[in-house]
């Protein structure tokens, strides 16, 4: 019997990969573009959820200059709160039961907030809606790929400064071509000195060559991975062998990968033969706004597509649990959340 999508938002989900700023709601984009005299491209909440879609569309590149909208938006205390709340409100309302959700402080300091205002705003929006729904978070920092090593320097250290009080770890975001990881192998250090979690967007837009530097560097977890099984040679056939056997979770993005021509369409995404080979992978949003998405949306798409069943969504969402920068005591309460009959 075919799966309804009232099926899976009945179940209770993890949700790993979820950018902030790629997720407000559109009618809290109005609002405070009203607010703060900003322009916007469409003032009309359907019309603008579609122009943010089409704006990804073909290119990873158009994607990311939408977010310099978003993020145009979050610069007050006020907005940051807001819309960090409105976050886990939806994402509890699709019975996500524990999101981590990632962003950059950095892109949040251009009208003089500073890094530990854009924080504290930022937690305080999660708390609230931790209290109303009952949902768990956790927050990932982000460095990206294109700033200045001193300032994502400055990103690992906020991210020790605040580890263990609601953030769980660090990410490496961003364009890759262009920008290695060497660029930020400081940064990058400190986090493992500090013992810190670490997820690497990689293999999004560019080859292999990508997810192996991501895993010399000691990532634990791998932002799309969708070129993992392009064009294999020997040595990369050892590379995908090495994620498989240490459990190196993927964070997969269809809808993502789809839309911005990272994939010509679903049948050439490498998630079904990953999935089938045993691989520890779950599905993400990454960006709810971009991608008009949800995560139970995206369990549906891969139902549909790929004839997968509420077997196969439990084990992924198991995956991400287990995968989660969680810590043990906060796993073990989502676990007991969890009431799949299979």
């Amino acid at each position: 019997m075919k799966i309804q999508l009232e099926q899976i938002q009945s179940l209770p989900k993890i949700l790993l990969h979820e950018h902030l700023d790629g997720g407000v709601r559109p009618e809290t984009l109005i609002k405070f573009a009203q607010k703060y005299s900003i322009s916007l491209p469409r003032t009309m909440i359907s019309q603008l959820k579609k122009w943010f879609v089409d704006q990804s569309k073909g290119s990873l590149e158009y994607c990311i200059k939408a977010f310099d909208l978003t993020c145009s938006i979050m610069q007050t205390i006020e907005a940051l709160e807001q819309i960090a709340y409105e976050a886990l409100v939806d994402a509890a309302k699709d019975n996500i039961i524990y999101a981590e959700i990632r962003f950059c402080p950095t892109l949040h300091t251009k009208h003089g907030l500073n890094l530990h205002q854009v924080m504290d705003s930022v937690i305080r929006g999660f708390e609230r809606a931790k209290a109303d729904f009952g949902i768990e978070y956790g927050i990932i920092i982000c460095a990206i790929r294109s700033l200045i090593p001193e300032i994502n320097y400055q990103l690992a250290k906020l991210t020790s400064d605040y580890f263990g009080n609601s953030v769980v770890g660090f990410d490496v975001a961003g364009l890759e071509r262009g920008f290695p990881l060497t660029r930020h192998e400081s940064a990058i250090k400190l986090i493992h000195t500090n013992q810190i979690p670490l997820t690497i967007h990689a293999g999004e837009a560019v080859g292999i060559e990508s997810i192996s530097e991501a895993i010399n560097f000691g990532a634990s977890r791998i932002g799309h991975a969708s070129t993992l099984l392009s064009g294999l040679t020997e040595k990369h056939q050892h590379l995908a062998h090495y994620i498989k056997t240490k459990n190196i979770h993927l964070e997969i993005n269809l809808s993502s990968n789809l839309i911005t021509g990272v994939v010509k369409n679903l049948a050439s995404h490498p998630f079904i033969q990953l999935y089938q080979e045993g691989y520890n992978l779950a599905l993400n949003t990454d960006d709810t706004l971009m991608f008009n998405t949800t995560l139970s949306n995206e369990y549906f798409i891969a139902c549909n597509e790929y004839n997968l069943n509420l077997d196969d969504i439990y084990k992924m969402n198991l995956n991400a649990l287990n995968s989660s920068f969680a810590p043990i005591e906060k796993k073990t309460k989502c676990k007991n959340k969890f009431n799949y009959k299979i």
